[in-house]
């Protein structure tokens, strides 16, 4: 239920969760009836670790969910007001994920009672406050009480904690960058470099143990577009060489425990004419396969919270783009060193949004080089690039 896409979470999967008896915790609430103050609860999810809100399940005496699930009676705009209460009665506002999952009650002809799954992320906009902005609720841990006020001291270390995260993740970074150079050695100097790195947004814990870890690397290759090469084992997880001749395209890709995806590809172009272009079409199918390879892996791990996307193109003063697929080209060279382009999505917005996602992406490539392109024309080139036959 955490890492369900939430489109596919349904009564029967809502009833299965249920039967493994969770107690309510700091990322779980049960909520027989349709609460007054949704607003808190979402709230403090945002405020602390993010969590999972399920309304229509009764709690026991031990905060377990109640069977046989009773649900509320179903009514037309459920969602709505969810959604109503998280974007007005909330600052600022928090954009959850909701489903309404219908069943019918004994004798019923047709769905007439509901169980609503409300999934909040932990925000990178806290703390969010309500009633008219004035308090700040978190999670925490008591069963009996879940909510607590927070002070300014706590307000300040909830937002130092993201800050400490954000360095952990620019840490595994470096270090990614140096283990690659140690590997490259003096390849990549003064040619140009596809960086792909994919991270959660608040990297905090372990996702998987070292041996899952392997056996999800192993399991979801890519494929003839990108050859990994060999999956070998490193202290801070797996990583992904050629060895011998790197060919046109020698990369390196390393993923870690915490969740860190980082590939980088160098192009070594042959012919002097080559090498003042960049191949737009090469980047679309880097950009979408890797894409594609790290949301397999999140789902394998079970996190469903946000990530970190970043894209870089190294070595870009004075090239130009073409692409090897078309006959277009771009006249206009890059006047900057590199290009940076950076982006934050939930799991869920890269599962249902992958291809938009690709396009945004390229679009803002083809402006850094001097170039505008039509939306339509990079739509088609982009689904053409992906689209498996």
């Amino acid at each position: 239920m955490f890492s369900e896409p939430i489109n596919e979470i349904t009564f029967e999967k809502v009833e299965n969760f249920c039967r493994e008896d969770l107690p309510e915790g700091i990322r779980l609430d049960y909520k027989e009836d349709f609460p007054r103050d949704l607003a808190k609860t979402i709230s403090a999810f945002a405020n602390t670790y993010g969590g999972l809100i399920l309304i229509g399940v009764e709690e026991t005496d031990r905060s377990t969910p109640k069977l046989p699930i009773k649900g509320i009676p179903l009514e037309r705009g459920l969602e709505e007001r969810i959604t109503a209460i998280a974007l007005r009665g909330i600052y600022p506002p928090v954009s959850p994920e909701i489903k309404v999952c219908e069943f019918s009650s004994e004798d019923a002809p047709a769905p007439d009672r509901a169980v609503i799954a409300i999934r909040v992320q932990e925000s990178p906009d806290a703390p969010h406050a309500i009633e008219n902005k004035k308090k700040v609720y978190i999670r925490v841990e008591r069963q009996n009480e879940p909510y607590e006020l927070a002070d300014v001291d706590y307000i300040l270390a909830l937002k130092d904690g993201r800050n400490r995260a954000i360095e952990t993740r620019q840490l595994m970074i470096i270090a990614a960058l140096h283990r690659c150079q140690n590997i490259l050695k003096s390849n990549l100097i003064d040619k140009p470099a596809r960086l792909i790195i994919v991270s959660p947004q608040f990297p905090r814990d372990v996702l998987v143990s070292l041996d899952q870890l392997y056996g999800i690397a192993q399991q979801e290759q890519i494929g003839y577009e990108i050859d990994f090469g060999n999956l070998t084992t490193m202290q801070a997880g797996v990583k992904f060489t050629i060895p011998g001749n790197w060919g046109p395209h020698f990369n390196y890709m390393e993923l870690t425990r915490e969740g860190l995806f980082f590939y980088l590809e160098a192009c070594s172009e042959t012919s002097e004419e080559r090498a003042k272009s960049l191949d737009i079409g090469r980047t679309i199918v880097v950009i979408g396969r890797l894409l594609e390879y790290a949301l397999r892996c999140y789902e394998k791990m079970g996190f469903w919270g946000s990530v970190h996307i970043e894209l870089l193109l190294s070595n870009t003063l004075g090239r130009r783009l073409t692409d090897s697929r078309s006959a277009w080209s771009c006249n206009s060279v890059c006047p900057d060193k590199e290009v940076r382009i950076e982006a934050t999505k939930s799991i869920f917005e890269l599962r249902e949004n992958h291809f938009a996602l690709v396009e945004d992406f390229t679009k803002r490539f083809i402006w850094a080089f001097g170039c505008k392109i039509d939306s339509d024309v990079v739509k088609a080139r982009v689904e053409g690039s992906l689209s498996r036959k």
